[in-house]
């Protein structure tokens, strides 16, 4: 779920989409909604490990307030780090100390228990 920003209570589901991995959103706050966005619909592609290093390319929309319409859409190359607590950072430097985005994990289906 994302946090911290304007688009936070965004939550994304992680799925193989053929070969590669991709998220698609499952809820979508009101100020993602104004902006274009609509659920079900991909946010992040290509999610790949490369050398130790998660990637990603996070879709982008560039929404027109005067006209209520998106002009365009473009993709982002993001670094993603696993911080503790089940913390992800999404940044475009090496370095995730001032993450462009915020996300943390969020359970939709409770875990299984074992019952002994």
């Amino acid at each position: 779920m994302r946090t911290g920003d304007q688009f936070s209570g965004c939550v994304l589901k992680v799925e193989k989409s053929g070969t590669e991995l991709a998220a698609r959103i499952v809820t979508l706050p009101e100020t993602m909604a104004r902006v274009g966005w609509i659920e079900g619909e991909l946010k992040w592609r290509n999610l790949r490990c490369e050398a130790g290093t998660w990637r990603l390319e996070d879709v982008r929309k560039h929404f027109d307030i005067q006209t209520g319409t998106v002009k365009m859409v473009d993709y982002c190359s993001y670094n993603l780090t696993l911080g503790s607590f089940g913390h992800l950072r999404l940044h475009r430097s090496k370095e995730p100390f001032y993450p462009d985005q915020r996300w943390v994990r969020h359970e939709t289906t409770p875990s299984p228990t074992l019952n002994k």
